[in-house]
């Protein structure tokens, strides 16, 4: 295998590991490595636990590089205690967690996160070059407990979500010769929809939509995000329920994608 390869992960606990790895799992990242040579980074999909490590639920995410290049757009799509990366690789663009490595001519100022979401920024900007993929396996248990990293200062990782996400169009606008477009109300951070100008958002979709097709090319991993994200194109619940129950006719929902539509429909409910 060309490059060295690391394993990382950010503990949620102190004195408990949040993860267990065993070689047989290590040895399914490594085999996509080796399967995709261009890869820079593999993760996987994770059972969450309790402090006594009962199962909470299952984190399935997007896969195909393709997809997570545009997924990165609106959410992190890529779970980093499952990460293995090629260390080499990473050196080489002068990648660090926390900080833009990609310099575009026109592009954005560069900019640099120092905690709650320094591994979005890094995972993003590999994703939108298409080095990244997740293997459908459940290779990590991530213990879930009041003091994790996620479940602390909610609302200032939100925020800084979201000024990643537009950073990351605007890299992509820079980098592919499109027009830049606020990726910000198809954003679902957290499970989280960010409020609207009105509930009909097709005036901000549509050149969205293009920028991304022109930008990416018209696969089957970008249309399989594009139409997901064409769901949350209505503040109307009832519109987006019936959107989610087409969309679900054709593909299978992702964890991420059934907890910001639940999230959503309980929030409304609560407001009437």
């Amino acid at each position: 295998m060309q490059g060295s390869i690391g394993a990382t992960h950010r503990s949620s606990c102190s004195t408990m590991p949040t993860i267990c790895r065993s070689l047989s799992e290590i040895a399914v990242l490594l085999a996509e490595m080796e399967r995709l040579p261009h890869l820079v980074l593999v993760g996987s999909n994770y059972v969450t636990v309790d402090t006594q490590l009962k199962p909470l639920g299952t984190r399935k995410l997007p896969s195909d590089p393709d997809r997570l290049a545009v997924a990165a757009l609106f959410s992190n799509p890529i779970a980093q205690p499952t990460v293995m990366l090629r260390r080499l690789a990473l050196d080489k663009a002068g990648a660090r967690y926390g900080k833009t490595f990609l310099t575009p001519s026109r592009g954005p100022a560069p900019m640099t996160v120092a905690t709650l979401v320094e591994d979005y920024l890094m995972f993003g900007q590999l994703a939108i070059e298409g080095l990244c993929a997740t293997v459908a396996e459940q290779l990590v248990l991530y213990r879930w407990h009041g003091g994790n990293t996620s479940s602390v200062g909610f609302q200032r990782q939100m925020e800084l979500s979201l000024d990643i996400s537009r950073h990351l169009m605007a890299l992509v606008a820079a980098t592919r010769g499109v027009a830049y477009c606020d990726p910000t109300p198809f954003c679902n951070h957290g499970a989280r929809l960010e409020p609207a100008s009105g509930t009909d958002l097709a005036e901000q979709w549509h050149p969205l939509r293009q920028a991304i097709l022109a930008a990416f090319g018209d696969t089957p991993g970008v249309r399989r995000e594009l139409a997901f994200r064409s769901v949350l194109g209505t503040r109307s619940l009832p519109a987006m329920l019936a959107r989610f129950a087409r969309f679900s006719l054709s593909h299978r929902p992702d964890s991420d994608e059934l907890a910001t539509i639940r999230a959503y429909a309980a929030k409304t409910v609560r407001r009437r």
